[in-house]
């Protein structure tokens, strides 16, 4: 079965339903999921593992022979040979498609084809007019709740997690993995009418899954603005809603960030990531702005009055 995902079609094993079906293009990415009892005796070098706000561990990242692995602690191990493009999945009993397919679109591949120069934001992305805009920020901080709401009142969502950067005619864009919602319970009932096609991201999280049809979600939109959410944590009861302009140095080292590496250890590889990054801005990339708002549904509407004000004023400042 073969599906697109980025600017790429991929060979798979297994039903990838989040993604489109695509029998006409010749696949240049490969998946195979297999149970964990045939994965192969291993050496790997351990180089670093993400962790989680209570310590536990995540992701861990290894080496072995030139290829990596990324182990999901009880879930999956994934082999990505960046030579060749394949990624082998090795599951653990149990552990359902739906949960393996989740590990594969949202972290092995963009982290897979960051490590080959690609440049994968992890954003939020929504089409406004002939070009989108994209919120990034860490996990938890309303990236996807600020795309339902936008969605929910008739905008075009490009995606809500992973978005490929490119160059286009000296114009950046971008390509989403897939285009669906990603949303807890609170979030969900901003889309009413989607809550009984939801489903389960994974068996492991409360998430679920709201697809969304679009038949152009594989095509590129030129990005015009980029937001970088603030941490709500820091807060406090601070109402006001705020859209402030930063620097372009000041955006990029925000986007680095929000990127998806897979060897943080190969310095060389990171300074490259950064001077791709650069590069790409230095042609008519996007404006930059830190998006201040209180994390509460009823400052929804407020807040998406603010950024389209912005993007207008913008708009008419810079003939965008």
């Amino acid at each position: 079965m073969n599906y697109s995902i980025f600017n790429h079609t991929i060979e798979s094993n297994i039903e990838l339903p989040e993604l489109q079906a695509d029998s006409h293009t010749p696949p240049t990415l490969f998946f195979l999921s297999l149970p964990i009892v045939e994965c192969p005796e291993t050496h790997i070098e351990w180089c670093h593992h993400w962790r989680l706000k209570d310590g536990q561990i995540s992701i861990s990242v290894g080496k072995e022979k030139g290829n990596y692995w990324l182990r999901f602690p009880q879930l999956a191990d994934f082999l990505l040979k960046p030579k060749s493009n394949q990624i082998i999945c090795y599951r653990q009993s149990q552990i359902p498609d739906s949960t393996i397919c989740h590990l594969l679109l949202d972290q092995a591949i963009p982290r897979l084809l960051s490590h080959q120069d690609n440049i994968i934001l992890h954003a939020s992305c929504i089409r406004i007019g002939s070009s989108a805009i994209a919120f990034c920020g860490e996990s938890g901080w309303g990236k996807s709740t600020l795309a339902a709401f936008f969605y929910s009142q008739g905008y075009s969502l490009v995606t809500d997690d992973c978005l490929l950067l490119e160059n286009n005619d000296n114009v950046v864009s971008g390509t989403p993995n897939y285009t669906s919602l990603r949303l807890l319970a609170d979030s969900l009932t901003l889309l009413p009418n989607k809550k009984d096609s939801a489903i389960a991201v994974a068996h492991y999280g409360s998430k679920k899954r709201v697809p969304i049809s679009n038949h152009n979600a594989a095509s590129s939109v030129s990005i015009s603005a980029i937001f970088i959410l603030d941490d709500p944590i820091t807060r406090s009861d601070d109402q006001t809603i705020s859209t402030t302009p930063i620097s372009k140095a000041n955006g990029i080292i925000e986007m680095i960030k929000n990127c998806f590496p897979l060897d943080i250890t190969d310095k060389t590889r990171t300074k490259n990531q950064f001077t791709n990054l650069a590069n790409l801005m230095n042609s008519n990339g996007p404006l930059f702005f830190k998006l201040a708002y209180p994390r509460k549904k009823e400052s929804l509407p407020m807040v998406v009055e603010k950024i389209i004000t912005t993007i207008e004023h913008q708009r008419a400042i810079h003939k965008i």
